[in-house]
């Protein structure tokens, strides 16, 4: 009789665990069906947390996953010396954020990919002219992993061939150029890739976040 009960009871666990493992991606499935088209490949089917890590923002600061939290956040990865994607990227967010009401618009943040040019100073004065609520941060090469490889970005510095009076500063860092969309429990939830165009970015944001608020 015991035998024949543990056998059920057996039974009736991997049941329910097939089922669950049937019905989540049903669900997802079902959930991306009734996304609007250009947020299909944009949010992500299963959010993910990221990891711990710890950054100094352009005031001194410690900046770390605590400073996501009860906030939406996009983050985008550069450096000041980038001459194209990240000020095009950073001016697209900065209209992005003009076309919210200043109770709706999400945090900016700007992780620089090379700390030993990009000082909090040299980032509060390059945030500053974008955006008064921009946030700049930094850290060494551990740091700066620990929050790109939970969201698949990367960066790479590239050192151009010697010659006669160049140093450091010629140097150029390959990177990541999509925007990142953290909510506020800490999650990764979308990808959004350049050409950023505001009006979109802004009503694709909105849409995410409302539907968070009306979730289960």
């Amino acid at each position: 009789m015991r035998l024949a009960t543990h056998r059920k009871r057996t039974f009736l666990a991997l049941l329910s665990l097939a089922l669950i493992a049937t019905a989540v991606p049903g669900y997802q499935a079902w959930r991306d069906r009734h996304l609007p088209a250009d947020l299909r490949g944009v949010v992500r089917a299963d959010p993910s947390p990221l990891g711990a890590f710890r950054l100094t923002d352009h005031r001194g600061r410690p900046l770390g996953l605590e400073s996501l939290m009860r906030q939406w956040t996009l983050i985008s990865f550069g450096f000041t010396h980038c001459p194209d994607i990240c000020p095009a990227n950073l001016m697209q967010l900065t209209l992005t954020l003009e076309l919210l009401a200043p109770d709706q618009q999400p945090a900016v943040w700007f992780i620089s990919v090379d700390p030993e040019r990009d000082t909090p100073d040299v980032l509060a004065d390059y945030v500053g002219y974008f955006h008064p609520t921009m946030v700049g941060a930094t850290g060494d090469t551990a740091e700066l992993q620990a929050l790109e490889q939970p969201l698949a970005a990367f960066h790479r510095t590239e050192t151009p061939p010697p010659r006669q009076g160049a140093d450091h500063h010629n140097n150029r860092v390959a990177h990541s150029a999509d925007v990142y969309l953290i909510d506020p429990h800490g999650r990764y939830r979308a990808r959004f890739a350049p050409p950023l165009r505001p009006a979109d970015l802004a009503r694709q944001y909105t849409l995410i976040r409302d539907s968070d608020r009306n979730g289960p």
